[in-house]
């Protein structure tokens, strides 16, 4: 196996793996550089085949342990009244038993998994050009970004403090600022209406309001002439801003 991951050598390797990662991870641009349709299709294979060999794997080895387990001498056994079923009532069905239980064990469902989604991923770059990644993998990376937004959000609420009322204080040449507790989704350029004046959000920055974090929302007048784009905002002075 290290001979096989040294052949591939260190962007074939970093390839592979960003293969397995979904698709908005993949744009970043650390990783954009690695998410190739030829690498997708050479990892859609090797899922595919590994899906294969593990399935044959843990059939000879389930079926082995079938013929010297319990499986075996339940369907062998002498009749006994104390064993309901017991006698050689089945001999045809002994070695279909064995073969078909495997197929409800979880480990051949992982593999028949792997060797489906195998198929459809090296489907979905030839025909669709797209970039997709292993599912389990995935959901595990979907778990893990929940898991982090979740404690960001918690150590940010703690960062923020108490509820208390917006702050909005003028600035040179008409503009104004306003520091509030709720970090406002107003990116730059967007127009908001502050009692009947417009204003054109410059920027919008974490600072420290005390020992508290707020967030600083820098606005301009309108210029006389000045094209809206987008939707104006109404703000209302405190609480979440209102679309006109």
């Amino acid at each position: 196996m290290w001979g096989i991951l040294g052949n591939l050598g260190y962007r074939g390797v970093a390839a592979l793996l960003v293969s397995l990662l979904p698709a908005e991870a993949k744009r970043h641009p650390r990783l954009a550089t690695y998410a190739t349709p030829f690498w997708h299709v050479v990892s859609a294979i090797a899922e595919f085949f590994a899906g294969v060999l593990l399935f044959y794997w843990g059939f000879l080895r389930y079926v082995r342990g079938f013929y010297l387990g319990p499986g075996w001498l339940y369907l062998t056994a002498p009749p006994s009244p104390a064993i309901p079923g017991s006698g050689q009532r089945f001999p045809a069905f002994v070695g279909l038993v064995g073969y078909l239980s495997f197929l409800f064990t979880p480990f051949a469902w992982l593999c028949l998994y792997a060797v489906v989604e195998g198929v459809v991923r090296a489907l979905e770059v030839a025909f669709h050009g797209a970039l997709p990644g292993s599912g389990p993998v995935v959901l595990a990376y979907k778990l893990g970004q929940k898991l982090r937004n979740r404690v960001s959000s918690r150590v940010l609420e703690k960062r923020l403090g108490p509820p208390r009322p917006d702050a909005v204080a003028s600035r040179g040449h008409g503009g104004l600022e306003i520091v509030s507790r709720s970090h406002y989704p107003w990116e730059p350029g967007r127009v908001v209406e502050v009692e009947g004046e417009l204003f054109v959000v410059v920027r919008v920055e974490p600072v420290l309001d005390g020992p508290w974090l707020s967030f600083r929302h820098v606005l301009r007048p309108l210029e006389p002439g000045e094209v809206i784009r987008g939707q104006v905002i109404r703000y209302t002075g405190g609480g979440e801003p209102q679309d006109l």
